[in-house]
């Protein structure tokens, strides 16, 4: 028979003080927070961030709920509404006159959410990456990251980067007469998110008639210029530890940053060029699938004369190339005729791809596109279409037609393009 140990009553007194300690410092299971003032719960929702920080909060008792659904309200949100974090949205204008405030479009859904998110609606956002708009602040030139979903703070949500030097050049040299700073920096792109890496981000730009590369990281007091011979880049998406650019020729070119080293960035090209169709103009992207494949789009565009004061442009269609390596051992860029479950989604935007059959209502085996046209004369001329951003829609890569997304809100003239972003809710 095995003998049962007793605990000896020091041991026991110990233990009886420990717990007793315990409980004094940490707080009963049953504390009623609903006791808690309206006016303390107020100041703590308005420090969390999200849409689903707020959710959260509000699941705790009544009082929470009905402090929370009166904020809500306030942000013309609903505690139900919910978005796919990898389903682009497109910026819109607000239903109100204001040029300060957003609304956001659903395209599998038809739906305009009329949330009212503090983004000008006057200014050319240039970047949309991670969630995060870029966007050049046009008194100091400094580049500025807002980030509309942190519905909370507003000093969480934006970002200021140091002055873009090249554009305050051109300002000082051209004047107010004949430069337009919104156009100077044409595409952005963020390695990561800020909020996620805030030590550890890198934002890359093409700027410039030259159309050339530039960045910044964190700590670093001016941007990077990085100077090349063979310039005019249209896109750059990031893979894996560096930056992807495509030029006008077709040909890619990998930028590795490495402070470490000196130069502290490395650029070359790692594929052969992919000629669009002479007497055509066109737009380029490069986007990365899920499974690593780099995919380069050709957007053919033309000229609509439809009266001697206006000439919008519009998309006729698109070509789509993936990058393999031959027997050879070559990189080359072979046609591919279908995304077959795959869409993507194109503009100032990172050029993305989602899988559509995750989104009842997104269209799989097409290209989303939005107006995103500039030329080299862009920042010199009026770079708005007169009639305002109509080249917005939906490619259809089985029957190679075009449906145009027929959207109320974008009735200004000379109004800037709107653009997809990832909702970070």
């Amino acid at each position: 028979m095995t003998a049962t140990k007793t605990p000896s009553s020091s041991a026991s007194a110990s233990a009886s003080a420990s717990a007793s300690s315990s409980s004094s410092c940490c707080p009963k299971p049953d504390t009623d927070w609903s006791s808690l003032p309206r006016d303390l719960l107020y100041i703590v929702l308005n420090k969390f961030l999200l849409l689903s920080d707020m959710i959260m909060f509000s699941s705790v008792c009544t009082t929470r709920r009905s402090v929370a659904k009166n904020t809500l309200q306030k942000l013309k949100l609903c505690p139900n509404m919910y978005f796919n974090r990898n389903l682009p949205l497109l910026l819109l204008p607000c239903t109100e006159n204001n040029d300060f405030i957003r609304s956001l479009y659903s395209i599998n859904k038809g739906e305009v959410y009329d949330l009212q998110l503090r983004v000008p609606s006057n200014k050319r956002i240039f970047g949309s990456s991670h969630g995060w708009l870029i966007t050049l602040d046009e008194d100091s030139f400094e580049v500025i990251l807002i980030n509309p979903f942190y519905f909370g703070s507003t000093s969480k949500g934006i970002i200021r980067i140091p002055q873009f030097s090249a554009a305050a050049e051109m300002h000082k040299e051209h004047g107010n007469d004949g430069f337009n700073s919104e156009y100077f920096i044409c595409k952005a792109v963020l390695s990561s998110d800020p909020v996620s890496c805030p030590n550890d981000f890198v934002l890359m730009v093409i700027y410039g008639e030259m159309k050339m590369l530039a960045y910044w990281k964190p700590g670093a007091e001016s941007w990077t210029y990085i100077a090349w011979s063979l310039p005019i880049f249209l896109d750059i998406i990031y893979v894996e530890d560096r930056f992807l650019a495509v030029n006008t020729l077709g040909q890619v070119y990998s930028c590795k940053i490495n402070d470490e080293a000196y130069p502290p960035y490395n650029l070359g090209m790692v594929s052969a060029p992919q000629f669009g169709l002479l007497g055509t103009f066109c737009r380029r992207y490069i986007v990365e699938l899920q499974n690593k494949v780099i995919l380069q789009v050709i957007r053919m565009l033309k000229i609509s004369r439809m009266c001697a004061l206006t000439s919008p442009i519009f998309t006729i269609g698109f070509f789509i190339f993936e990058n393999k390596v031959n027997e050879d051992g070559d990189t080359v860029w072979i046609l591919v005729t279908n995304l077959n479950d795959g869409a993507l989604f194109l503009g100032d935007n990172h050029s993305l791809y989602v899988t559509a059959f995750h989104y009842p209502g997104c269209r799989a085996n097409s290209i989303y596109f939005t107006d995103d046209y500039h030329d080299t004369d862009a920042m010199l001329l009026n770079p708005y279409q007169l009639t305002g951003p109509l080249d917005i829609g939906m490619y259809r890569l089985d029957d190679k037609t075009i449906e145009r997304l027929e959207l109320p809100l974008l009735e200004k003239y000379h109004m800037p393009p709107p653009v997809w972003i990832l909702p970070t809710v």
